[in-house]
């Protein structure tokens, strides 16, 4: 992995040359995903793992500097990738176990905890939802991986058990599905297209896998709440059942129509990748059978990511080395599988990935402009690429509890 360090050092300085160049036609943003939230937590991470070489400055000038534009705006959406938590989160990462940056934690959760109760409430009325309602992007269960990280704080636990309570009601066993997306509530022109008549969403990123991820997070860390490990359950054996495998194993689709279950064609298969495909369900599933304990679904997590590796890459549809759709979210996917099982498939499949990622990276820093990736960003951009390279490195990658992948 030393050639991969090499480059993530490399795309750590490319990034401080592009945050501070000007760029007229993007307002500055202070979000996790592509913002100075996220920026913080690499070069908090940077500094954790090469330690003694000030990129905690670079980290604490970033938070600060997404601290100032979040104050200056109004009614920001609760969100961990674009909205209060995320900034919450970078905060939090930071600190250290609340050993620095105690007053900018303390002034965001005053927000945040207060407007996550009234948002619980107002759901807890809904009939139907949206999937960024309760999605890990921008619902219920992204708000919930930050306040997982802060559970041993009262407001911040009674905070969680609001939306614990509220994923566990969402995924009861109602039929249909209560977390069915209706179609005039499908957000996204593809989805909209692909399924008129609403859906059942099997993203990571937007789907029943991040609720199951999180859900599976808690449990395992002693939440205790009526429904929580039959919720668990009942989500995994959902993704389970509801598959399209291929000749190279188990796989899905990004979502399905509301004659799911057998009885419609099955869907094209999504991407693999973590926004959506087998690398980000195979995750959710190892985590529920990691906290039941159920051995059944983590046998077929470990054999839904080795189909990705048996699979053509013309398949895959990686196109890009970013976090969000590309081989770095399938790269720190894959780090953890390796790490956890030590398995030859997956520590094979994490090399791999670390020298498709530097290949490409060697061709985009000989193309032309057009062609050159320089968004500094962490979901679609840079960062995301400098910390998947890092995980192998001297501090453990805590930062992907983000992604809910820890």
């Amino acid at each position: 992995m030393e050639m991969g360090f090499a480059l993530a050092k490399r795309i750590l300085e490319a990034t401080a040359i592009e945050t501070s160049r000007e760029h007229p036609d993007a307002a500055p943003n202070y979000t996790l995903s592509h913002g100075y939230a996220g920026l913080a937590l690499l070069w908090e991470q940077a500094d954790r793992c090469f330690p003694g070489e000030k990129f905690e400055l670079v980290a604490r000038e970033h938070l600060q500097q997404a601290r100032e534009i979040l104050s200056a705006r109004k009614q920001q959406p609760l969100g961990l990738f674009g909205g209060l938590a995320g900034y919450a989160y970078a905060a939090h990462y930071l600190s250290r176990g609340r050993t620095r940056y105690r007053r900018a934690q303390d002034e965001i959760d005053a927000v945040l905890h207060a407007a996550i109760s009234r948002r619980c409430q107002t759901l807890n009325f809904q009939e139907q939802f949206r999937c960024s309602d309760w999605d890990l992007i921008s619902g219920l269960t992204g708000v919930g991986a930050y306040l997982l990280d802060r559970r041993s704080e009262p407001d911040a636990g009674r905070a969680l058990d609001g939306v614990v309570k509220f994923l566990v009601d969402l995924f009861d066993d109602s039929t249909p599905p209560r977390w069915f997306t209706p179609g005039q509530l499908t957000e996204g022109e593809s989805m909209r297209r692909a399924f008129p008549e609403g859906s059942l969403n099997c993203g990571l990123a937007h789907g029943a896998p991040g609720p199951l991820a999180l859900l599976s997070l808690a449990f395992e860390c002693g939440l205790s709440l009526p429904g929580l490990p039959a919720a668990i359950d009942r989500t995994a054996s959902w993704l389970v059942k509801n598959r399209c495998d291929d000749e190279w194993g188990p796989n899905w689709p990004s979502a399905w129509g509301p004659a799911s279950g057998g009885t419609e064609p099955a869907p094209r298969v999504a991407r693999a990748a973590w926004c959506y495909g087998s690398p980000g369900i195979a995750r959710a599933l190892w985590l529920a059978g990691r906290a039941l304990p159920r051995r059944e679904f983590q046998d077929l997590a470990q054999e839904a990511l080795a189909a990705v590796f048996r699979r053509p890459s013309a398949t895959l549809k990686l196109d890009s080395p970013m976090f969000c759709h590309g081989e770095s979210g399938v790269l720190q996917i894959t780090w953890r599988f390796a790490h956890e099982t030590r398995e030859t498939t997956f520590l094979n499949g994490a090399a791999s990935l670390t020298e498709s990622i530097l290949a490409r990276f060697e061709i985009m820093a000989t193309s032309s402009p057009a062609q050159t990736v320089t968004a500094p960003w962490l979901l679609e951009g840079m960062s995301g690429i400098s910390l998947a390279l890092l995980a192998d490195g001297a501090a453990p990658p805590d930062w992907d509890r983000a992604f809910l992948l820890s």
